[in-house]
């Protein structure tokens, strides 16, 4: 009988929608996750009334509901929950911002498969703009689609963040994927690349092959991927320019990038660093500064070696093609889905589990042994 009392806090109490509907929309979910098994006699009229403090006209609306549905059968004076349920298969979400398409909706196969092994069904669920948790009560939301978890990702947002705290204070199970947002703030698990070990792959990787005097081009002065640059060139005991490294002020997808002028700051970035012969750079950023090479008189690879934080596929028939990092959709996937498992099965952990997903070093013609000689170190 306990569960009826919890159904009664539970119930979102929402103007647009008639007290029996809400109620009746409850009954239906625990009769579909099996919380309420197939033949099973619901307590008498009186005292779900009483427990669901609605009066008995609006309780027979909400029987009837069920009725129609086929979820309940009537049987002289008692109601049962009808023996030919099919159980429905529990449901979980994935949220991200539609911006992101490319890569979540790989991400999302993947997840696919780890939830449909454990018993669950993945509904993809994109949102159109940054404002979304602004303008859409989250809970709300979870609950309506009847979420057994979910899979968010967050934008770097004040609403963004009292969503999600709100989620563990209701306890819905969630994870996060993608940015290290609100960092010690929210207690849910979060799956992301390991940005600033990926910065030191490539490092390593063109300083093995001769490159001394390494650019950076990254989205946003003082990040991670600066902060590994630095400490890279550290630990080599070497103090490289200044002007080597430059922070474009641009984070968002490659899809917004035709507004912003990657050749200008591509060729002015070569101008003012002639002695560099190898380039770090985001996408899409490293192709502006492929095709602007050759204008400055640097033919790629062979005066200039460039290589990327991210690739996609469809570059493939760039030429030179180019050298990247790459983030394993399948292990993005596959990890998010295992976390939240763990805490639809066990909670929420005492404190914030980030888990770093590494990048894969993938060589491709854009990068060769630097061809001049730097300061009395040979580069060929």
């Amino acid at each position: 009988m306990e569960i009826y009392r919890r159904l009664t806090a539970q119930i979102v109490k929402e103007k647009s929608q008639p007290m029996y509907y809400q109620i009746a929309r409850e009954l239906e979910r625990l009769i579909e996750n099996g919380t309420l098994q197939p033949g099973e006699r619901l307590p008498g009229d009186t005292y779900l009334s009483r427990v669901l403090k609605i009066n008995y006209r609006t309780l027979e609306k909400v029987l009837e509901h069920l009725q129609e549905k086929g979820l309940v059968t009537k049987k002289g004076r008692h109601t049962f929950i009808s023996e030919n349920i099919k159980k429905a298969i529990p449901n979980i979400g994935f949220f991200y911002l539609t911006e992101a398409e490319y890569y979540m909706a790989k991400r999302g196969e993947f997840m696919h498969g780890k939830f449909s092994q454990a018993g669950y069904d993945l509904k993809i669920i994109p949102y159109q703009n940054r404002n979304y948790f602004e303008e859409v009560n989250l809970i709300e939301e979870i609950r309506k689609r009847d979420l057994a978890g979910a899979v968010i990702v967050p934008t770097n947002t004040l609403a963004c963040k009292k969503s999600l705290l709100a989620l563990e204070k209701e306890k819905i199970p969630y994870v996060r994927l993608g940015r290290s947002f609100f960092s010690g703030e929210l207690k849910a698990p979060l799956v992301r690349g390991n940005d600033k070990k990926s910065v030191m792959v490539l490092l390593d990787y063109l300083w093995k092959i001769g490159h001394r005097k390494i650019g950076l081009i990254t989205g946003e002065h003082g990040d991670e991927n600066e902060q590994a640059y630095k400490d890279f060139y550290r630990d080599k005991k070497i103090s490289p320019e200044e002007r080597w490294c430059l922070g474009i002020g641009f984070t968002g997808p490659i899809e917004q990038w035709n507004s912003i002028t990657g050749e200008f700051i591509a060729k002015g970035y070569l101008e003012k660093n002639p002695d560099v012969t190898a380039i770090i750079a985001t996408l899409p950023i490293a192709w502006d500064f492929m095709k602007v090479a050759f204008l400055c008189g640097r033919n790629v690879p062979e005066h200039l070696s460039v290589v990327a934080l991210s690739y996609r596929p469809e570059w493939i028939t760039i030429k030179p093609a180019l050298t990247a990092v790459e983030l394993s959709d399948k292990k993005m996937g596959e990890t998010a889905a295992q976390l939240l498992l763990e805490v639809i099965e066990t909670g929420f952990p005492d404190k914030e589990k980030i888990i770093f997903v590494d990048y894969d070093l993938v060589e491709r013609e854009s990068v060769a042994p630097p061809a001049i000689k730097m300061d009395g170190v040979s580069g060929s």
